[in-house]
Formats: C-alpha cells, structure tokens, sequence
C-alpha cells in the first residue's frame, strides 16, 4: 500500500523525464563554467528560469565573466537571458 502511494505522488514519467533532463543540462552547466576558469559552480534548472552560483574570483564577477556564463546557459538551455541569476558566492 505505502509503494502504491509514493509512486502515485512521483506523476507521471513526463515530469521524471523531464527532471532527468534537466540534471543533464544543470552538470553541463556546471562543466563548462569550470572549464572557462572559474574554480566552482552550481546550476539549477527550475520553472523561473535558471540560477548559476559561482565561486569569487579574485577580481570579483566582472561583467566579461557574466556574459561567458551567461552565454554558456544560453547555449545549454532554453532560458532566456532576463530569466538567468548569477550569484557570486565565497
């Protein structure tokens, strides 16, 4: 009975497929930001649009590191750029 439920409350393979893709999209993200140089990433993928954190560089976020990253998430998603956060943490 409690299995019954639980996968009644996942949906439906839609939403898990979509999930899954999502994941791919958000590693990929995160891959490429740590290829240009930047020493760590996280990216999250959501209904909004799509929030980058990255690590301070030393120099701080510059405006040339906003629009690789935001390149990047354009290339890899299809967000628009007014729905893309970066957010520079230590």
């Amino acid at each position: 009975e409690p299995q019954k439920r639980i996968m009644y409350q996942i949906g439906d393979g839609a939403a898990i497929a979509a999930m899954a893709e999502n994941a791919v999209k958000e590693a990929r993200i995160e891959s490429l930001v740590v290829a240009k140089g930047y020493k760590d990433c996280v990216a999250f993928i959501n209904d909004d649009g799509v929030n980058v954190i990255v690590q301070k560089t030393e120099q701080g976020l510059q405006e040339t590191d906003v629009a690789k990253i935001r390149d990047i998430v354009l290339s890899e998603t299809d967000a628009t750029a007014d729905t893309i956060k970066i957010i520079e943490t230590t």
